[in-house]
């Protein structure tokens, strides 16, 4: 339902064409973009490029490309579409969906595809895809990452198996991501007396419309192929509960299902939320479209890009090594990597019995502390913690500098609760 005018579609500078659900699906549609008024009272903005619906398509899954935040949007006008430039310098076809979110709502960078409280985008979008599906008889890859990746998982569920996924860094619960942009969306998508939300009623709202996570139904392996940097937050918040939820086996640099269905395969491609390179997009694209499976897939990306895709312990063997030096602020604690997927690290700065400074859990395994600050300090507790949620820990007596560090028997595991 869009509240705030006619977004000016002018801007793409291809044929744009109105139609209702029904004629689209019988119509035959050419390439360029479509304003579908959906049976739901909303509006979905679609872009087809490379004929994606002809029947002499050569790809085994037609791409399906989603968006995700806008930057730099400053109330410009929707719709955005993602994936036009990569899916032509491939030569594949492409669907190509905005998000109603973010069209319907100037004030938006980030809406996951969720639309608003009197329209559910992602049902919307599902809909006309099996739709879509059905009658041309074609398979589709849902492709995009971060909040594009989740609208990608989402809407795979709610397909019943006529569709695979490639996603990177993507967000699997809305109230783990940043707070801010929770209550802007709620704020902004939601009919409500007051203009301002705190996160809890936020929180109590997208539970109630069932607006939260893709988690919660993931119980029906599909084909998914999940790319995650190592390095992001998102590992312990948005990955750690995929991976429990589906009863994925972690294997140093991967975690799959045992039917091979889902795969997540951890890279490293820079600090924190970065995208992967967009070579290891194109590869990857490239043969999911043309029906490779998650894993072998993997598998290819991993051979064709090592430097992306590095080898890595897993957590059940991992046992970290410590060491220590003084630096220009104090004494620097680490632990030497690589580390598996998700490892995250906590320290206690003793002097003697007493906790002199605390360092909660943080994927960062450096430790930097200044004794003189805290009254002296003679060790350090490290803890650390994988993705599957199991602590150990070390206790790293404090030496002559010079002569290094020796380690204690270890403390129990259970110490620095969160």
């Amino acid at each position: 339902m869009h509240s705030h005018g006619e977004p000016d579609l002018r801007q793409w500078g291809v044929h744009v064409e109105d139609w209702d659900e029904d004629e689209f699906i019988t119509g035959n549609p050419a390439d360029g973009i479509h304003r579908l008024h959906v049976a739901d009272n909303g509006v979905v903005d679609v872009l087809l490029r490379g004929s994606p619906l002809g029947v002499s398509s050569t790809v085994a899954r037609v791409p399906v490309f989603f968006a995700g935040a806008v930057t730099n949007r400053a109330n410009r006008p929707g719709p955005f579409f993602s994936g036009h430039t990569i899916s032509a310098s491939q030569g594949l076809p492409a669907i190509l969906i905005a998000d109603p979110t973010i069209t319907d709502h100037p004030e938006l960078s980030l809406g996951w595809y969720l639309g608003c409280d009197r329209f559910d985008a992602l049902g919307a979008i599902a809909r006309l895809l099996r739709r879509l599906a059905a009658r041309y008889g074609c398979r589709f890859l849902l492709v995009g990452g971060s909040g594009g990746g989740y609208a990608a998982l989402a809407i795979a569920e709610r397909l019943e198996g006529c569709a695979s996924v490639l996603c990177w860094n993507p967000q699997t619960d809305v109230l783990e991501y940043n707070p801010r942009d929770v209550t802007r969306y709620v704020e902004s998508a939601f009919d409500r007396e007051s203009g301002t939300v705190d996160l809890a009623e936020a929180r109590d709202l997208l539970r109630t419309a069932d607006k939260q996570t893709v988690v919660g139904r993931a119980d029906v392996a599909r084909d998914i192929l999940y790319l995650q940097n190592s390095g992001d937050w998102h590992v312990g918040k948005h990955v750690a509960p995929f991976v429990d939820r589906l009863g994925l086996s972690l294997d140093g640099g991967r975690a799959y299902h045992p039917d091979g269905s889902t795969v997540v395969g951890f890279g490293s491609w820079g600090e924190g939320h970065a995208v992967p390179p967009r070579d290891v997009i194109l590869r990857a694209l490239t043969l999911m479209a043309l029906g490779s499976t998650p894993l072998e897939c993997l598998e290819q990306l991993q051979r064709d890009h090592p430097a992306h895709f590095p080898e890595l312990p897993s957590a059940e063997d991992h046992v970290p090594q410590y060491f220590w030096e003084r630096t220009h602020s104090g004494i620097r604690i680490s632990a030497k990597g690589p580390h598996p997927p998700g490892m995250t690290f906590a320290y206690y700065a003793m002097d003697g019995t007493r906790r002199a400074k605390v360092r909660w859990y943080e994927s960062d395994a450096d430790f930097v502390f200044d004794p003189r600050e805290l009254g002296g300090v003679d060790s350090v507790a490290c803890f650390v913690r994988d993705l599957a949620g199991s602590q150990r820990s070390t206790v790293v007596t404090l030496i002559d500098p010079e002569q290094g560090a020796t380690d204690r028997d270890d403390v129990p595991a259970s110490r620095p609760t969160l």
